[in-house]
């Protein structure tokens, strides 16, 4: 059973509600299910290797990916950076052989250039490692029941790459 980060905390009849307050919608099953879509979008990605997730060393920014708030009425806000790397090529279309990219970086990440290139298709491609980077920062805030569970999930702002998304733009306008 596949178990989405957080779920102990979640009431029955948790809403999910969009930038504007409107509600997307209502109940724990469905909320889980749409959370559970993205999570296996994201490992599906990993696993073709079409993206993968930076982890905090590789990362350039030196801001936390995870940020916790307490707001003046009471609720969580929590902003997520999600630091990925987009493997342009594959996401063309092309198969490309990665199995052994880590073997092309020493122990700090860094590519090393004393190995010799492979004969595969593969080395005339550049490392997977220098995709394109896609940082998705997400804010959110949760209201809280009185018993510490969510009980609202607000999506409050998303950003790609440090800019607002454009529909956030047409909203703000």
């Amino acid at each position: 059973k596949k178990v989405i980060p957080g779920e102990s905390f979640l009431i029955e009849d948790l809403k999910l509600r969009g930038y504007m307050g409107e509600q997307i919608l209502k109940g724990k099953t469905p909320y889980k299910q749409l959370v559970g879509v993205a999570l296996t979008t994201l490992r599906g990605l990993q696993q073709t290797k079409s993206v993968y997730i930076e982890s905090s060393s590789q990362q350039q920014s030196k801001t936390n990916p995870i940020t916790i708030e307490l707001t003046s009425h009471g609720n969580l806000r929590v902003t997520f950076i999600l630091a990925l790397r987009v493997n342009p090529v594959s996401m063309a279309g092309v198969a490309i052989n990665n199995n052994d990219m880590d073997e092309d970086y020493d122990e700090d990440g860094d590519w090393d250039d004393d190995d010799e290139y492979k004969t595969d298709s593969s080395s005339f491609l550049p490392p997977f490692r220098s995709g394109l980077p896609l940082n998705i920062e997400l804010t959110s805030e949760y209201r809280l029941n009185l018993d510490g569970k969510v009980k609202e999930h607000r999506l409050i702002e998303t950003r790609i790459n440090g800019q607002l998304t454009p529909d956030e733009v047409i909203l703000r306008w």
